[in-house]
């Protein structure tokens, strides 16, 4: 018989998925787009607006599309916090009211776009090769994208790295096929779209596409800010209170290529060679680690306390952090940050103006409530 042990602070959690969610998905995000229906007259029964038939299609198709990515991500991340709750409960909470958070300056964000044209990339299971299905999927991605932009009046276009990252497509194949892509689009279609940014993550991105794009197009912006940038300027010297609000990206960039380990399988099996030994090329890869039967218990835990002890004590932060700093200019800065290596303070932001959600890798508490003072600093026992 199993038995399962609801920690006291479980209300925290019930209240988050279920008040809470309601306040927002059905009050606050469903009354913008109600608003949106009477202000823009697009009537029920719609789901979007139909372009060329409706005069405020685009305006009111961003609105109802910023609402509907609430609905597709909400029910799991309930169930995940609802489970996840029943071992940090107060850590399940604030994330989900994060998520909440997101999700309206995800909406808010895509009401203020003059456009988004979404595109899914093909997924590459780990530790195989993609295939002549997977190449043509990504083109596609591409040369559907510059047709929407054709048809819409878009002169210019700004890419990421499509299906790269966690959706495990090399970044040299991906940068090629992506150039192939633009430039075969572009060759048939002159005239049609003016400026093309391929926006890189990782220097081996950067690295991909240099050896393809090795100088810039024609009509490429030549270094001066852009419209946005300046305002974005404008804004923060003007601003009296600065919010920081930071991924897990913000410390995914090393400058020392055998830190990159969440990219470079090169520089993870350098650092982790017993879980390249088990087939797992990056980081990124053995996030699901604790969900896979055939590496020993001991092994996950040799890695995770190597892993965790370099991101929390042995690597430094990036220069990134002090840029931001910088930015920041001295003024009333508060960070909010789902990282949990500790380098904001590290970088000499303040200890007391961070909050960290999902906690602090650097400390370890026990999975079942048997004290509330029970943590305690984890760097004797990673080093262990």
């Amino acid at each position: 018989m199993v038995e399962i042990q609801v920690p006291k602070e479980y209300g925290y959690v019930l209240f988050s998925v279920t008040v809470n969610a309601f306040i927002y998905s059905a009050i606050v995000a469903s009354g913008r787009v109600m608003k949106a229906r009477k202000e823009l007259d697009v009537l029920y029964p719609n789901l979007y607006a139909t372009p060329g038939h409706h005069k405020n299609a685009d305006a009111f198709n961003r609105v109802q599309r910023g609402h509907q990515a609430l609905f597709e991500q909400l029910p799991f991340l309930q169930l995940s916090s609802l489970v996840g709750g029943l071992a940090y409960p107060l850590a399940n909470a604030a994330g989900f009211n994060v998520f909440l958070l997101g999700s309206y300056l995800y909406q808010i964000g895509y009401e203020d776009a003059d456009y988004i044209v979404h595109v899914t990339g093909p997924f590459i299971p780990p530790n195989t090769d993609p295939t002549a299905l997977h190449v043509d999927q990504l083109s596609n991605c591409y040369t559907k994208t510059l047709e929407a932009c054709e048809r819409m009046g878009i002169r210019s276009v700004a890419f990421s790295c499509v299906s790269t990252g966690l959706f495990n497509f090399p970044s040299p194949l991906a940068s090629s096929v992506a150039v192939q892509a633009v430039e075969g689009w572009l060759s048939k279609n002159p005239g049609s779209i003016d400026l093309v940014v391929f926006d890189v993550f990782t220097d081996e991105d950067e690295e991909a596409y240099s050896r393809f794009l090795p100088s810039p197009s024609p009509g490429a912006p030549d270094g001066a800010p852009l419209a946005g940038e300046r305002l974005a300027a404008e804004w923060l010297n003007s601003a009296g209170h600065v919010l920081v609000v930071a991924g897990a990206g913000m410390s995914g960039y090393a400058p020392a290529s055998n830190r990159n380990v969440y990219v470079d399988p090169g520089a993870f099996a350098l650092n982790y060679p017993g879980m390249a030994g088990k087939g797992y090329r990056t980081a990124y890869e053995a996030m699901g680690l604790a969900f896979d039967d055939s590496v020993a218990y001991e092994d996950k835990w040799k890695f995770w306390a190597a892993h965790y002890n370099n991101l929390r004590y042995e690597w430094g932060p990036n220069e990134g952090y002090g840029y931001l700093k910088a930015l920041a200019g001295g003024k009333d800065a508060f960070v909010l940050t789902s990282n949990v290596d500790g380098c904001f303070e590290r970088a000499g932001w303040d200890g007391e103006r961070i909050f960290t959600p999902q906690g602090d890798c650097g400390f370890m508490q026990c999975a079942k409530g048997c004290r509330e003072d029970a943590v305690w600093d984890a760097r004797g026992a990673m080093r262990e």
